[in-house]
């Protein structure tokens, strides 16, 4: 098997309760099967426990904030989850909008049904304006996305002159999977 993200070779890494898994030895990206998994997977997309959302929350709006937003900047959130961080740009007076592929519409936010511009769909395929977004980002996204050129082509052309592009991603050889091996949230 070759990796999705560089095309270097994916080796086998044991796993604990008979799981496998592999990991690109170039990249680190990580490959579970979902059928594989037996660790469980979460019920929910954005985490799922009350207490750790609010803290990544929290820690996830501070590194947003050294990205110096501006009053009036118009803000996109790829994957926006229950809106929480849009709803943080919202009140600091940024023009929002998100697109969310449908997975939690159970749960939307009644707040940014009022405030924001609001996308449903696989980033890939759906319409968005063009050169309209100062700041287009995503928490967590970026390993569930199918095709990155197309991705990525759709982030360039929604993007206007001298915007930013910012993506946090889950890390496989981050200290929480040190930490916690094969308990790690993310896997």
């Amino acid at each position: 098997m070759k990796c999705r993200i560089c095309l270097n070779d994916i080796k086998e890494i044991s796993r604990e309760e008979g799981n496998s898994a592999g990991r690109c030895s170039k990249c680190g990206q990580i490959y579970i099967s979902a059928d594989e998994n037996k660790t469980g997977i979460r019920e929910n997309p954005w985490g799922g426990s009350g207490l750790f959302d609010k803290f990544r929350i929290a820690l996830t709006w501070l590194r947003m904030k050294k990205l110096n937003i501006e009053y009036g900047t118009s803000v996109l959130e790829i994957g926006y989850g229950r809106g929480v961080l849009l709803e943080k740009f919202y009140k600091s007076g940024c023009s929002i909008s998100g697109v969310e592929a449908g997975l939690i519409t159970e749960t939307e936010n009644e707040f940014l049904k009022k405030n924001a511009e609001l996308f449903e769909g696989d980033i890939e395929i759906i319409e968005l304006p063009e050169k309209k977004y100062d700041l287009i980002y995503g928490i967590h996204l970026i390993e569930h996305i199918e095709d990155s050129e197309a991705f990525f082509d759709k982030c360039k052309k929604s993007l206007k002159k001298n915007g930013t592009v910012y993506f946090i991603t889950p890390n496989g050889n981050s200290l929480g999977t040190k930490i916690f091996g094969y308990s790690w949230w993310n896997y």
